[in-house]
């Protein structure tokens, strides 16, 4: 190591590190969700584990290189076990499905197990590498360059690692390149010693047999948003298959063009009752584009919005019966879409937001959001919000969030569309069907004769 390489050792070091971080985040999203609870528990893990780092990579006072060539090396062969699909899968069964204990007990057992070794050994980079920047320098120049250098790797390793390897390659290959580019530089560091090679090499087939025996066996398509799996169905009488969508059910086909049980409710809902016919339905939360599926008389026109770009080509070709979605897409966030046109309006709005089967995006079930939904419906016409909850209005959440939605909209009903999600037992879905109007509910009391008077109108008018 000479004082040359090590800014460039900084640089990837940082990198890597901060790509660590959201490849962590990422793997836990599926169990957990992607709330700020989570989100703010894995940063606190990383920074722990990086602060730690920091403190005992200053205390070696010798063999900076070797000490930092071990360090690479052990923490590539650890990202890629415990980064990995098939160990996250593995620790988070441990907790049978009950997202209590996930996110209390699990998340951090997961962080600490999994993220934190790997980070100690990476936030030991600097403090070793501070021995091998210019020694005309003083400490605080030092100092200075050594987080320059990191920092800026951690911008670039932001950015490239969720903008362009997880988008083009999924998450089990940007572990795979974070893992290779760890055990490289650890052979970069030791590159007189030829056994020490040797090994090194022979530990790069860890990460590989990893992610092809099970990341490419498993998954049709993985991004920085979701897993993407299509299940074919048992122990039924019907052909069909199942979407999943980071180990969530998203959406269902039978032979008979049937769905879940919601989503032919508000079909229903839709296209019997209200008689829906050449109107502009937007959908939030494209699933499996099954609302427009096998609809092909009504003459609508639907257009959904989902926040990954990748959905429709992988519910095309792997979900889909004709392999093409009816009806047009639009890759966004659903909060930034509607505020990207205040003028638009539509006949009909379906809200079905989730990023896993625990977890629907804060800033989606705020009530600033549903009255900029509502801002963008036409006059006499509806919104459907589907929310997946696991008990009878017997929970702090589930009773919020339907006074959240209640105080957002003019009028709505709830309707249980089952008692029990056949897929998944402990949820059961509600469908609310919230009207855009400016009429005001009265009370009815006993010391006069309005109901009789308008039930009687209702009826005869």
């Amino acid at each position: 190591m000479n004082k040359l390489n090590a800014p460039l050792f900084l640089f990837l070091e940082g990198a890597v590190a901060v790509s660590t971080q959201f490849i962590y985040l990422r793997q836990v999203i599926p169990h957990v969700g992607s709330s700020v609870i989570v989100t703010s528990v894995v940063i606190s893990f990383f920074l722990a584990a990086l602060a730690a780092g920091y403190k005992f990579g200053g205390n070696v006072s010798k063999m900076h290189d070797i000490k930092l060539s071990k360090n690479l090396l052990t923490a590539g062969i650890l990202l890629s076990i415990t980064a990995s699909t098939f160990f996250a899968d593995a620790i988070f069964q441990l907790s049978n499905g009950d997202p209590t204990l996930n996110t209390l007990v699990i998340l951090p057992l997961y962080l600490i197990v999994g993220m934190m070794p790997v980070v100690y050994l990476l936030g030991q980079t600097i403090p070793l590498l501070i021995n091998y920047i210019d020694e005309n320098q003083t400490a605080s120049e030092k100092g200075g360059d050594a987080l320059f250098f990191s920092t800026i790797g951690n911008v670039v390793g932001g950015l490239v690692s969720t903008v362009i390897l997880m988008y083009v390659f999924g998450v089990g290959a940007t572990i795979l390149i974070n893992s290779i580019a760890l055990i490289v530089l650890s052979i970069m560091l030791n590159k007189r010693d030829v056994e020490t090679i040797l090994k090194i090499s022979f530990a790069m087939v860890i990460p590989i047999m990893i992610y092809v025996s099970y990341d490419l066996n498993r998954y049709v398509h993985t991004n920085a948003y979701a897993n993407y799996e299509v299940a074919h169905m048992q122990d039924s009488k019907k052909n069909g298959k199942y979407f999943l969508l980071n180990n969530s059910y998203a959406s269902k086909i039978d032979d008979e063009g049937s769905s879940f049980a919601y989503i032919e409710f508000i079909k229903k809902m839709m296209f019997e009752i209200y008689n829906l016919h050449k109107k502009e339905i937007l959908v939030l939360g494209a699933g499996g584009f099954s609302l427009s599926w096998q609809l092909n008389n009504n003459e609508n026109h639907f257009t959904y919005v989902d926040i990954d770009p990748n959905i429709v080509k992988v519910a095309s070709r792997y979900f889909l019966p004709d392999q093409k979605v009816k009806g047009s897409f639009v890759a966004d966030d659903a909060r930034a879409f509607l505020k990207s046109r205040p003028e638009d309006k539509w006949d009909a709005i379906l809200i079905d937001l989730y990023s896993s089967k625990y977890d629907s995006p804060w800033h989606l079930s705020s009530r600033q959001f549903f009255l900029e939904v509502k801002s963008h419906l036409k006059p006499e016409t509806m919104v459907f919000i589907n929310v997946l909850t696991r008990t009878n209005f017997s929970s702090e959440y589930s009773r919020n969030l339907d006074s959240t939605i209640r105080a957002s909209f003019d009028f709505c009903t709830a309707n249980f569309v089952s008692t029990k999600n056949v897929i998944e037992p402990e949820t059961i879905n509600i469908v609310y069907t919230c009207f855009a109007n400016e009429i005001k509910p009265k009370i009815y009391v006993d010391d006069n004769t309005r109901l009789s008077v308008d039930n009687f109108l209702e009826k005869n008018l």
